[in-house]
């Protein structure tokens, strides 16, 4: 009994410990809370397609929204959007960074409203975002296969592969 009750804790506490990660539809459930027209468009894109389309999403619909509301706002709920964007992108994956940072910040026109939106952020993040802005408007080139290798070494040893299956 005393070793069942253990297990329980211990299984609680890793289930606790367990690190969140955030994902482009929380993304854009967060941002429903600055604009409510996107609940509809968050519903219409569930239900056709299998999977949320996060950057096309961010893209088409958060974007328009997110420059309007950066151009009209004080500072003040600037920088409770900011506080918000920068706790996302802490724990957020790799597509979340990417549309808060290519996306959204490199949309930003005026350098003041671009800098009162960094104000919240840590250190760390803003070097990246700033580092995301001087990539602006340049085409990045993807990365190339690397070239498989021959020789009679590579042959020997994708014999041998091939033997052991």
């Amino acid at each position: 009994m005393w070793i069942l009750f253990q297990l329980r804790i211990s299984m609680r506490r890793k289930h606790f410990s367990v690190c969140i990660n955030v994902d482009s539809l929380f993304l854009a459930n967060r941002m429903v809370n600055y604009f409510p027209e996107l609940k509809e468009d968050i519903a219409y894109e569930k239900l056709h397609y299998a999977n949320f389309r996060g950057i096309t999403f961010a893209k088409e619909k958060i974007l328009p929204l997110f420059k309007q509301y950066v151009a009209n706002e004080g500072a003040n709920n600037l920088g409770k959007l900011s506080k918000s964007l920068n706790d996302i992108y802490n724990m957020g994956d790799l597509d979340v960074k990417g549309i808060i940072s290519y996306i959204l910040f490199n949309s930003i026109e005026d350098e003041k409203k671009r800098e009162m939106l960094l104000e919240n952020f840590t250190e760390a993040n803003k070097k990246v975002i700033v580092a995301a802005f001087s990539l602006r408007g340049k085409k990045i080139k993807p990365e190339k296969p690397k070239k498989k290798r021959s020789g009679m070494f590579m042959e020997a040893l994708e014999a041998k592969q091939q033997a052991g299956k």
